[in-house]
């Protein structure tokens, strides 16, 4: 009877819940409440990244991973399954571990040039494809170079084009970073087979950025980064307005910016609230929520 207590104690209002983020460290990052256990995860990524935009922060739901523990198993959290799947007992506060994805694994499909014949039968396509994971801050340049090592064919990274396509008609980028194109994890790109592949012979080098033509950009420590800044003279985000309409001379005590963080679903802790100025800025707020 009193384990039932206690089951019960847990169980909040049916069919919805609190879910607790915290970062790897265990530092609470904010609570999203009255979840609908039907919401899929790419649902929660998604309003959370929108919440991260509205205090300035970003953090997109495509490089969000969020994570459960559970008897010191941790479990990544698919983007098409619902929230019940992983808060099977239906607790009125669950935690939820998340963290930056800092990888994109590519498959990259390599077709065979066809041949011209005139064959009445028509010749199945040969086709190979092996994966490769890249660092989200490596250029497409430093990509090409990758995966021409990879193939151990002596082909040159000048020679490589890669293509979104398997008709090979919409062409992958020159310029930018895996990040900055936005690439889904398990993403396939399309290229022609060159001459002397053999995928017995495949080799997972390690990238050297010297070779590539540019240095790895480094990963951030922090868990987000700061959103792009406003332009002069755009008008204030809803959030700064919020702010200013709670605060008295463009600042708020140490204790209001606290309850108000609390207010956005945040979850700082007293020790946290009081290591703030004793007047609170916008823009150190702002800090203080990222």
């Amino acid at each position: 009877m009193e384990n039932k207590k206690r089951l019960a104690s847990r169980v909040g209002t049916p069919g919805i819940c609190t879910v607790v983020l915290i970062d790897k460290s265990q530092r609470p990052i904010m609570n999203l409440h009255k979840v609908p256990l039907s919401a899929t995860v790419w649902a929660i990524k998604s309003k959370v990244s929108e919440r991260l935009k509205e205090v300035g922060r970003s953090l997109s739901a495509e490089v969000m991973l969020l994570h459960v523990e559970s008897g010191g198993t941790s479990t990544e959290m698919t983007n098409d399954e619902c929230l019940s799947t992983y808060n099977t007992l239906g607790v009125s506060r669950f935690t939820v571990i998340i963290s930056r994805r800092t990888k994109v694994e590519l498959e990259v499909v390599l077709s065979r040039p066809e041949k011209k014949c005139l064959c009445i039968t028509k010749q199945k396509k040969e086709q190979e494809e092996f994966p490769v994971n890249i660092p989200l801050g490596y250029s497409t340049q430093q990509l090409r170079l990758y995966i021409t090592e990879t193939m151990n064919c002596d082909v040159q990274k000048k020679d490589f084009k890669l293509f979104y396509d398997e008709a090979m008609q919409d062409a992958f980028p020159e310029e930018g970073t895996m990040r900055s194109l936005g690439l889904a994890d398990k993403t396939r790109l399309h290229a022609l087979m060159p001459p002397g592949f053999d995928i017995s012979k495949i080799q997972y080098p390690v990238l050297d950025a010297k070779k590539a033509g540019a240095a790895p950009t480094t990963e951030p420590e922090t868990l987000t980064e700061a959103a792009p800044a406003a332009v002069a003279g755009s008008e204030k985000t809803q959030q700064e307005k919020d702010f200013d309409a709670r605060a008295k001379g463009g600042s708020m005590p140490q204790q209001d910016a606290g309850d108000y963080a609390r207010s956005l679903g945040f979850a700082p802790s007293n020790k946290e609230i009081a290591s703030l100025p004793e007047k609170v800025d916008y823009k150190t707020f702002q800090d203080f929520l990222g």
